[in-house]
């Protein structure tokens, strides 16, 4: 049995890192994702990765919003990592004027099963460089969302 002192990584704000996996890119095109994945991440939480992989052991341990923490539970369950955290009554906490806090607001006003749409100003979005032949420079961005449920 190893009697090393686990390392703690305190991770302050975790987040969901988002990862496309494209077969090509070609600039100016109009490029499509074959692969996604979405991992836990944050300072302490990827340092917590490499720790375990040489070998050692690991408390990762910081604050997380109840609405999104299983997220988190599960891949620290499934890693084997031991796991201590703070846990808050939110879930992601939108700076003002932030694009997040442009999607939770309107969001608030659909209910349950609704459809609408959502304008994400230029500025909010990609603005004057665009996003290659895809999204001209200066255009909003217009989705149309559907509130399937709140958690």
């Amino acid at each position: 049995m190893n009697n090393t002192l686990p390392i703690v990584t305190v991770t302050l704000n975790p987040a969901l890192d988002r990862t496309l996996h494209l077969p090509s890119f070609t600039l100016g095109k109009v490029n499509r994702v074959d692969t996604e994945r979405t991992d836990p991440g944050g300072k302490g939480i990827n340092v917590a990765k490499v720790i375990t992989a040489l070998g050692h052991p690991v408390v990762v341990t910081g604050f997380l919003g109840k609405k999104n923490a299983y997220t988190f539970q599960d891949y620290f369950k499934q890693k084997g990592l031991r796991f201590d955290a703070v846990y808050d009554e939110g879930g992601i906490i939108a700076s003002p004027g932030s694009a997040m806090e442009m999607i939770q607001k309107p969001m608030a006003l659909v209910g349950i099963g609704e459809k609408g749409f959502l304008l994400i100003p230029s500025a909010m979005g990609y603005g004057a460089r665009g996003a290659g032949g895809s999204i001209p420079p200066n255009s909003p961005l217009v989705f149309e969302v559907e509130l399937l449920g709140v958690k």
